[in-house]
């Protein structure tokens, strides 16, 4: 990345040191229907996480995220996609 992690992200680092990460979405109704996406993580944040993790959990559970435990800490990822492939 070029720029120095935090140190509530340090430990991230060494689970991809590389950056290289890939994803995988399944369709809980279909199983023959997926996502995968694989890149590289172009930034870490903890700026605005939390808010993003709430927004989300409004969005699919109607509520607040609810298993947040004292001391966690929300991390948001940027992903630039190398590659992806998908069965519709």
């Amino acid at each position: 990345m070029g720029k120095p992690i935090p140190e509530a992200l340090a430990h991230l680092a060494t689970l991809m040191p590389d950056g290289r990460v890939a994803l995988s979405i399944a369709d809980p109704d279909n199983p023959d229907r997926y996502l995968e996406v694989r890149g590289r993580v172009i930034e870490r944040t903890l700026h605005g996480a939390e808010a993003h993790l709430d927004s989300l959990s409004r969005k699919y559970m109607g509520t607040v995220y609810p298993e947040r435990r004292a001391g966690e800490q929300a991390v948001t990822f940027c992903i630039e996609p190398d590659h992806f492939t998908f069965m519709d």
